[in-house]
């Protein structure tokens, strides 16, 4: 079921997207907020831009929501949002409840999976009891990366086999944050194994600090600076 709201937001459950093709937003581009629930991206691809599978400029609430193998030429390989941009009316934080993002690649930006862009005002982005694996970015957050408006709180979810920077490609300014790299962060009960940045943080990588590191398991994760776990 895909439908939309008298105020424009999109509303999606149990569908599937697979091999869509688009600027921004593969299968998705929205202007509006975007709910999902149980839904599942396969191979999209954002052709030139961001968000392999979806491109939101507003607050997304995503439940259950798979991500498999989608692309972006720039950021977010899974996922891009513009969370501070939501002037109309406000649903809450940004939700990732349950999600599964794998193998998804942001070729040319940030957030292997998901990128949060910064717009100049505070947001929250909660990701709870999810799982993002082998996802890969150029630059900065191997699954996930948040903007310097953000703060990102991170409970019960695993990141394994994340990697910032790609073999072979040289990122001015380093390619930071193996698994998660934002503003803020606070992480509890959650599991980072073997993810890797080239340059800092195998698993985190934050703007400012890092909240509750010790409440986390941490096994196998790699830097180039002697920061295997967080910077």
């Amino acid at each position: 079921m895909c439908s939309s709201d008298l105020d424009g937001d999109l509303e999606t459950s149990g569908c599937l997207f697979v091999g869509n093709r688009g600027w921004s937003g593969g299968a998705v581009a929205s202007q509006y907020n975007w709910i999902d629930y149980g839904s599942t991206f396969i191979g999209n691809r954002a052709m030139r831009g961001y968000g392999g599978a979806a491109y939101v400029d507003k607050i997304v609430q995503l439940h259950g929501t798979v991500f498999q193998q989608n692309t972006a030429a720039l950021g977010g390989g899974a996922l891009w949002y513009g969370a501070a941009n939501n002037w109309i009316h406000d649903l809450g934080v940004i939700t990732l409840d349950r999600v599964i993002a794998t193998g998804n690649v942001a070729e040319g930006g940030s957030g292997g999976a998901v990128y949060g862009y910064d717009t100049g005002r505070d947001y929250e982005t909660v990701v709870s009891s999810s799982v993002f694996k082998n996802n890969r970015a150029l630059v900065d957050g191997g699954a996930i990366f948040d903007a310097e408006d953000a703060t990102l709180t991170v409970t019960g979810s695993t990141f394994q086999q994340n990697r910032a920077g790609l073999r072979g490609i040289a990122v001015m300014g380093g390619s930071d944050g193996g698994a998660i790299m934002a503003r803020f962060v606070s992480v509890v009960g959650n599991r980072f194994i073997g993810n890797i940045a080239l340059d800092y943080g195998g698993a985190i990588c934050s703007v400012n600090d890092v909240y509750t590191p010790d409440a986390n398991v941490y096994r196998g994760n790699r830097d180039g600076a002697g920061y295997p776990n967080w910077y």
